[in-house]
């Protein structure tokens, strides 16, 4: 955790936080067991991690909201909270959550798709593990992202791009295959977050699916766009047709507790944005 915030802050210095929309909650000291029996499900029993308080990174202006809380009822309404940010930022519509989710997704694509392709960096930015800034208006303006554990990063991406993380063992974290960590990106970034709040959005105002995967399609383009005088020809093509058009992976977690494993077992599922 604190090898992995030293590069994230060194990279977030050298890119101003792609244009302010990515931060993270810094994994400051960490304590670990070392089995001697090379024990790592007692060791990793056995550890400790501090982390920084994400409300230190608020404001008078700029609020933290975790994204899970976005799918809780509120307490008022008994609708989604995330239908109160749509009346307060957009109007409480079916067109309001269209302009809501589009300023969320292009938020959490500029952070996250900048990161991966520039850097080889995937985080496991699903709801859990997100927060959504929000400035005085209640809109969206950066992704705070916490929880390194299972983050994962494209080696060879990296060290074209000059970083390097000194890893505590290979076959984590890093990876010279860039196949587990697009995955990770697509799991927990586009299916676990952007596609549940587009589904949440859609069912909350009765208003069609195909006006969100459309904004979500589009945004991705934008992005993909813009950044491709960054990215190496081969590798930019590579990853839009992975994001836009393949088959997505599914992570089936029934069958991971049946095999009684934390290692991820995948299915695949069509793409929405195909």
């Amino acid at each position: 955790g604190p090898r992995i915030t030293r590069l994230l802050t060194a990279l977030l210095e050298r890119e101003h936080g792609f244009g302010g929309t990515l931060d993270i909650v810094g994994e400051d000291v960490g304590l670990h067991y070392i089995d001697p029996q090379d024990d790592d499900d007692r060791a990793r029993h056995l550890a400790i991690l501090y982390r920084a308080n994400p409300m230190a990174k608020g404001s008078g202006e700029r609020f933290p909201v975790p994204v899970g809380a976005l799918f809780a009822e509120s307490p008022f309404s008994g609708r989604p909270l995330a239908t109160e940010l749509v009346a307060l930022a957009h109007g409480d519509h079916a067109a309001g959550a269209v302009a809501y989710f589009e300023r969320h997704a292009r938020t959490v694509l500029t952070a996250l798709l900048s990161a991966y392709l520039v850097y080889g960096i995937a985080f496991e930015a699903h709801q859990q593990n997100s927060f959504i800034m929000l400035d005085g208006g209640y809109r969206p303006v950066q992704l705070l992202a916490r929880d390194f554990g299972d983050l994962r990063i494209h080696g060879p991406t990296l060290r074209r791009a000059g970083l390097a993380l000194d890893a505590y063992r290979a076959g984590f974290t890093v990876y010279d295959d860039d196949a587990p960590v697009r995955d990770k990106l697509r799991h927990a970034v586009l299916l676990c977050h952007l596609s549940e709040l587009a589904l949440l959005l859609a069912r909350a105002y009765g208003h069609p699916e195909h006006h969100f995967w459309d904004v979500l399609r589009r945004t991705m383009d934008e992005v993909f766009a813009g950044l491709r005088a960054r990215v190496h020809e081969r590798r930019w093509q590579a990853e839009r047709e992975a994001l836009l058009a393949h088959d997505w992976p599914a992570k089936s977690f029934l069958r991971m507790r049946l095999l009684d494993t934390s290692d991820d077992v995948h299915g695949t599922m069509p793409n929405p944005l195909a």
